[in-house]
């Protein structure tokens, strides 16, 4: 088999290891593009989840900054007679340490069943 080598099948194994090896580099350097961009994508992703807890989680919790009415915070009404809203004078506000459990009996629904006849 040595005797049969020559020097062009020397020279044809370099090229077909250049090649392969130019193809090699050449899909290293597309899976670290793609990989850049998913990069990109997460520091751009972690960069408006921070802005987002910055402006709403972290204004929210500071207890500084009076907060307005919202829909986490109805703010009570009376109604007179003449159907014109008033605020009360003194509206008693829950702590905000209250926690409110409600516990449903499991045989809840068995005595519906029977009056129903189910």
């Amino acid at each position: 088999m040595w005797e049969q080598l020559k020097r062009s099948d020397i020279e044809l194994a370099k090229q077909k290891l250049e090649a392969l090896r130019s193809m090699t580099l050449s899909r290293h350097a597309e899976e670290l593009q793609d990989l850049d961009a998913q990069r990109d994508d997460i520091e751009t992703l972690e960069r408006l989840a921070d802005a987002v807890a910055n402006r709403y989680l972290n204004a929210a919790g500071s207890p500084a900054q009076p907060s307005a009415p919202s829909e986490e915070q109805p703010t009570a009404v009376l109604v007179t007679d003449a159907n014109e809203p008033t605020v009360p004078e003194a509206v008693q506000v829950p702590s905000p340490s209250l926690q409110v459990q409600q516990q449903v009996s499991p045989n809840f629904g068995i005595p519906l069943r029977r009056w129903v006849g189910r």
